[in-house]
């Protein structure tokens, strides 16, 4: 019987992939065998017996895809068998069959299993190789995180694919290909990762006008999570963004404080924000002198854009609303100017402007 399977074996594969509107039955001028059902579940059995092979790493020696002809014909041999059996009379000869075609449709599952596992596995690779040339790039990048929490689901999702592959052999050798490697890098660069979800996390604080103890704090946290990591280049990159992030917050509260001064009508406290020559300052003071004696005028940041930040110096745009609260001929407007500012002795300074727009309208 098996010798027979054998010699049409090729043929059938063709009828019943490539045909599957007519009976593999109709291929032949006589059916070798009294039943559909037969001939269907016996070719099924022969394209299990291959699969059954294909999909057990002692056989292979390697990791790779089935034949996927095999499989297709598998499938279809299964469901035409299944539908045919029903009109088997012998019922000796329907429970034998029945029995072949519940091992066949064990084998199929098990070969989808190992197919899916193996497709998993390509994708975490091509997924572990993105990660990598991310990392490389910029480790602290938004898109690295992102390429690394990717990279988590993929070897979670590799992990419940692995469960479903039958032979613990065979599930070993497809980890050990594609998940190992993955679980590795994924290892080996998670506390950045970590470091690089705590600087976040410290700029939605300040967005949040967390206090600056609460600020501090995390700092620290941050700090200590750096003592792990052992890559001195992304060591330094994080100092930078910590120190960064430190003289934005210096910028954004001495932007707050020439507001405070200014609402009060303190010349000196306004003056001690600000970096330059003797005789600008005396001009600075006097201006600002005749203007408080003229006018009462409140002001409000309504926002501030840091266009360039260096170590010693930066320039931000701001915007500030003035509006009178006397009956003089002040005009309430919506100014807009770029600040230049310097660092002296480790504190930012004004030192100069220049107006890019008044709108009167607003």
């Amino acid at each position: 019987m098996k010798k027979l399977i054998t010699l049409f074996f090729a043929l059938l594969l063709t009828a019943v992939t490539f045909s599957p509107s007519h009976s593999a039955a109709s291929t032949f001028s006589k059916n070798p065998f009294s039943t559909d059902a037969e001939l269907y579940i016996y070719t099924g059995e022969a394209n299990a017996n291959i699969l059954k092979k294909e999909i057990t790493i002692e056989y292979t020696k390697t990791i790779k895809k089935p034949n996927n002809l095999n499989f297709t014909v598998l499938k279809e041999c299964i469901a035409k068998g299944k539908n045919a059996l029903p009109k088997v009379k012998n019922k000796t000869l329907r429970n034998s069959l029945q029995a072949k075609l519940n091992v066949e449709e064990t084998i199929f599952t098990h070969t989808q299993a190992y197919i899916d596992a193996i497709s998993s596995g390509e994708h975490l690779a091509k997924t572990t190789a993105e990660f990598k040339r991310l990392y490389n790039e910029d480790p602290l990048s938004d898109t690295t995180e992102k390429a690394y929490h990717t990279l988590s689901y993929e070897i979670n999702k590799q992990a419940k694919l692995l469960y479903k592959v039958d032979g613990k052999s065979t599930r070993d050798a497809i980890l050990k290909k594609y998940k190992a490697p993955a679980e590795a890098i994924k290892k080996e660069k998670i506390q950045v990762i970590t470091v690089k979800m705590s600087i976040d996390k410290l700029y939605n604080l300040s967005d949040s006008d967390a206090s600056n103890g609460v600020l501090e704090k995390h700092i620290q946290l941050i700090e200590k999570q750096m003592e792990s990591i052992k890559d001195t280049n992304v060591k330094n990159q994080i100092k930078a963004l910590i120190a960064k992030f430190m003289d934005a917050s210096a910028i954004y509260q001495l932007m707050l404080e020439d507001v405070k001064y200014f609402n009060e009508e303190n010349i000196d406290e306004l003056l001690k924000n600000y970096s330059m020559e003797a005789s600008q300052l005396e001009n600075q003071k006097s201006t600002l002198s005749q203007f408080f004696s003229n006018y009462n005028v409140t002001a409000e940041l309504q926002d501030i854009k840091l266009e360039e930040l260096n170590t010693d110096d930066a320039i931000v745009v701001t915007v500030y609303k003035y509006t009178k609260t006397d009956v003089s001929d002040f005009k309430d407007n919506v100014t807009t100017s770029r600040q230049n500012l310097i660092k002296v002795n480790g504190e930012w300074k004004f030192s100069g402007a220049e107006v890019t727009s008044v709108d009167y309208n607003k």
